[in-house]
């Protein structure tokens, strides 16, 4: 009697209760929810490569650093690394040395060498020194900066070629930082001239490319993504079967103001979708930037980076999301390893 009576006027209200708590947990990103299932995927698939970062130490320095990151060295990085289930990376030559690549070279030549590779910076008229450090099997790779090109804008001139058969001969990717121009029409076709002359070279184009405004400033809904240079970006996939696009520097791409507690860069899910469909996963690879994405302003936080692209890639089949984490970078940088 007594107990069902009372049973009678709280079944309603738990049900109440369970209905709300479903609803509330629906209202959970989706991204949040991956992220968390995803993270077994770190031991799963032999642990992730971060294909794109700096490492820095000793002075001198052609231009300093940031003071929060006077100290960006090996150590700092492996730490976050290994917490973060990334076993193996891809160091680009910081502009920091400019061309003096004595110290990233003592890096990857120390005990750690068999997990670490370089990208050493081009200088367009110094080829010779493109070929020398290119034939040591710690560099795997080349950064071109158009920024560079100090007489002419136009990479594909003589000293483009000279670089690019280079490295044709020595196996090396060319990574492309278009920092202050994006994908644009011109730099479209000067890459598009070298690649057809040079058809065995990969091209990998950092950090989608910049599609975004003011890409040294923090993510914010004031920075417009310009659409014409991302289609740009997504057409030039189709045409180049050896054209690569780092999923790297998230927070120079994305317009979503970083928040604490909140997924990052919700913006770009939509845009790995289109690079997807574009480049597919044996194309695609991602990087951290680090040192860059542990300033508050850019993140914060290493493994906020890793979590977002094991998110993106954990409703994949199993062998893409391998692609994207580790393996297209394994090819491109480990070819001895796998």
């Amino acid at each position: 009697g007594r107990h069902q009576k009372m049973w009678m006027l709280v079944a309603p209200m738990t049900m109440v209760f369970v209905f709300f708590a479903l609803g509330v947990r629906s209202l959970v990103s989706r991204r949040v929810f991956i992220a968390r299932s995803a993270r077994p995927l770190r031991g799963a698939m032999g642990g992730a490569i971060d294909a794109h970062l700096h490492l820095w130490k000793d002075e001198p320095f052609a231009m300093a650093p940031p003071e929060a990151l006077r100290d960006a060295g090996p150590e700092v990085f492996l730490a976050l690394a290994s917490a973060a289930g990334v076993e193996r990376a891809v160091v680009t030559q910081p502009i920091n040395y400019k061309f003096d690549h004595s110290y990233l070279e003592g890096v990857l030549l120390g005990e750690r060498s068999k997990n670490l590779r370089g990208i050493l910076l081009a200088d367009p008229d110094d080829v010779a020194a493109v070929r020398r450090l290119g034939q040591k099997p710690c560099w795997t790779g080349i950064r071109l900066n158009p920024g560079l090109w100090s007489s002419s804008n136009k990479v594909d001139d003589a000293r483009g070629h000279a670089i690019f058969e280079a490295c044709a001969d020595l196996g090396l990717v060319v990574c492309v930082m278009a920092f202050a121009t994006g994908f644009s029409e011109e730099l479209e076709s000067q890459l598009s001239n070298l690649m057809t002359k040079y058809p065995s070279v990969d091209v990998a184009l950092d950090h989608f490319s910049f599609p975004r405004d003011e890409p040294a400033k923090p993510p914010s809904r004031d920075l417009a993504f310009n659409e014409e240079k991302w289609q740009r970006l997504l057409n030039f996939g189709t045409k180049f079967p050896r054209a690569y696009v780092k999923l790297s520097a998230l927070f120079r791409v994305s317009s979503s103001p970083i928040v604490e507690g909140s997924t990052f860069a919700d913006d770009l899910e939509p845009r790995f979708q289109q690079l997807l469909a574009a480049y597919g996963p044996s194309r695609l690879f991602w990087g951290s930037d680090f040192p860059f994405n542990t300033l508050p302003e850019y993140g914060g936080a290493y493994a906020s980076t890793v979590d977002t692209i094991r998110s993106w890639v954990a409703p994949l089949p199993p062998p893409d999301a391998d692609a994207i984490l580790r393996g297209t970078a394994a090819r491109l940088f480990f070819p001895s390893q796998g």
